[in-house]
């Protein structure tokens, strides 16, 4: 889902911007994989801290 979102949006300001303009598109890219690298980080973030939680709860059940 998020990634749809951000391609589109990438696709949108590319036509709205960057149409024949390299140096324009090149920094809509980079701006495209920071977006993805982040959105990655935060997933894998997020099932850390559901990890924990899991392991929290198996603690409390046998203490």
């Amino acid at each position: 889902m998020f990634l749809l979102i951000i391609h589109e949006n990438l696709y949108n300001l590319y036509h709205l911007y960057c149409l024949n303009n390299l140096d324009c598109l090149y920094n809509l890219l980079n701006l495209y994989i920071l977006n993805l690298l982040l959105i990655l980080y935060n997933l894998l973030h997020l099932e850390n801290l559901y990890n924990l939680f899991l392991l929290n709860l198996y603690n409390l059940n046998f203490q």
